[in-house]
């Protein structure tokens, strides 16, 4: 069972796409509370983003960039609803 999961960081990590294209059939989470099932079910890849809300892509050439613009996003701090949020500023 230990070889089916995976974690990976995401922020900052130059080879986030040759880990993702190594994890293909496992189940990974990710530094930035993100979930995926890189096993290609019905021709989609699945996952679960901070928030616990399903994200799905076609797992067609180029879903690696699909992914990879998904985790970007979610690196970035946000609410449940994905908007940004921005750091109070002190005056």
């Amino acid at each position: 069972m230990g070889n089916r999961f995976k974690e990976v960081q995401t922020e900052g990590n130059v080879l986030l796409r040759k880990q993702i294209e190594e994890s293909k059939g496992r189940f990974v989470t990710f530094s930035n509370g993100c979930w995926l099932s890189l096993r290609s079910e019905d021709g989609h890849i699945c996952g679960t983003n901070p928030y616990g809300q399903d994200w799905f892509c076609n797992a067609v050439d180029g879903w690696e960039d699909s992914v990879l613009r998904w985790l970007s996003y979610w690196d970035s701090s946000r609410d449940e609803t994905g908007s940004r949020l921005t750091p109070i500023q002190s005056v």
